[in-house]
């Protein structure tokens, strides 16, 4: 299947891909490079991506004759603790191509960050010939429940005037009572399924089995006119994207343009996401430097061949701040295309 960058189907989970390519025997110090003047530790840990109020990373430790690769975790600073529980699917290329492919649940507690499981790389992948390559190694997480460790971080506001909660939605363990008109009138999805004669709560419930009830909550009190925060905003509009609530997806674009709490890099995983050009161009020319527009590119769309990609960006991104006169704005437009390009040339074709 291939996956186009700018036009993404409609999510169906709360997941992310941590992936990593680089070589491992190099990093860690097992194969020496000639030109090489420190010791490697026998430690590495990839770049920490932004997902849902964490920052994740890999890490990789020599141990013995073989390599212990481990998922890490840690909450970002200023967000409220919680208890998530994940499902993890870890994949990893062998010599031979057949991947090694193991899935697991377990939980994360903020107050405890620690390792969210790994594999051991055994000794037959450390051989040198082996290491010369680059291993594929990824950690695909779906984020099933988060439970805030103090709940009323984040109360419901009250009802707009003239409206009642008149049903209940299951949201996995979290019965939520809810105003059918507000559901209507911001849904496109959920008033399909309360106008329908048949309607029930198990059919309400089955469509939201896949939706982390933290983040119901957010959107309904944004439903309810409560604005939209750093901390909510990546939940909520994965919600109004999977609902086809137009009006809160148009909110949360609005504020992620707006804001400065979001970082660069966040703004621009999520314009990749959401097909949205203008706020992904944005970012891209707010970069002074091919290595920081690398730093932008989430690690699941990276390739091992992107440096000609960064070459490619450096000479436009010198020849568009070269042309300060208005007479150039054509010609900037055209660079910005090809920029497109080359972006996409950084990213991975999968299959859809």
């Amino acid at each position: 299947m291939h996956m186009n960058i700018l036009h993404w189907k409609v999510p169906e989970e709360k997941s992310f891909v941590i992936q990593d390519f680089l070589n491992i025997g190099r990093e860690l110090g097992i194969v020496k490079d000639q030109e090489e003047k420190e010791e490697k530790s026998g430690v590495y840990q990839t770049q920490e991506e932004e997902y849902f109020n964490h920052y994740w990373s890999m890490h990789y430790k020599l141990v013995g004759s073989s390599v212990m690769v481990t998922l890490r975790s840690r909450v970002k600073d200023g967000v409220p603790l919680a208890l998530t529980k994940v499902h993890v699917t870890r994949h990893f290329e062998e010599e031979d191509e057949k991947p090694i492919i193991k899935t697991y649940g377990t939980s994360i507690d903020d107050r405890n960050p620690e390792e969210i499981g790994g594999f051991l790389m055994k000794a037959k992948y450390l051989e040198e010939n082996y290491l010369q390559f680059p291993h594929t190694v990824y950690f695909k997480v779906q984020i099933l429940e988060t439970k805030l460790l103090e709940p009323e971080t984040y109360p419901l506001p009250p009802l707009p005037v003239g409206l009642r909660n008149d049903m209940e939605i299951r949201v996995k363990n979290t019965v939520f009572k809810v105003s059918e008109q507000l559901l209507s009138s911001h849904s496109t999805v959920l008033q399909t399924l309360c106008d329908k004669p048949s309607r029930s709560k198990t059919q309400l419930a089955k469509f939201s089995e896949n939706v982390d009830p933290i983040d119901f909550k957010f959107l309904l009190a944004i439903m309810c006119g409560q604005p939209i925060d750093e901390i909510t905003v990546e939940g909520v509009l994965l919600l109004a994207r999977m609902y086809g609530a137009k009006v809160i997806e148009r909110k949360c674009k609005r504020f992620l343009r707006e804001t400065d709490k979001v970082s660069l890099a966040k703004k621009f995983q999520l314009a990749l996401q959401y097909g949205w050009e203008e706020i992904r161009d944005e970012c891209v020319f707010k970069c002074e430097t091919s290595a920081e527009v690398a730093k932008l590119v989430p690690s699941h769309l990276q390739t091992m061949i992107y440096s000609e990609a960064q070459a490619n960006w450096e000479m436009m991104w010198r020849n568009y701040t070269r042309n300060d006169d208005e007479t150039a704005h054509v010609k900037r437009l055209k660079e910005l295309g090809e920029l497109t390009e080359a972006m996409k040339k950084m990213c991975v074709e999968e299959e859809d």
